[in-house]
């Protein structure tokens, strides 16, 4: 009906299915994305202004 040939109607369908697999393997990212043992730095975007600035 759409003038194809057979093999372009499967590759069709195997780019469809892969495409629909890459899609739902995403995941969503979870924060903090490195975790530090460190001590924690609590800092003002005013104070960094005013380092970055002299």
């Amino acid at each position: 009906m759409r003038g194809c040939t057979v093999r372009d109607l499967l590759l069709a369908a195997a780019e469809n299915c892969y495409a629909r697999e890459h899609i739902q393997k995403r995941r969503r990212v979870r924060l903090p994305l490195v975790i530090s043992d460190g001590p924690k730095v609590h800092i003002t975007n005013e104070q960094i202004y005013e380092s970055a600035w002299p």
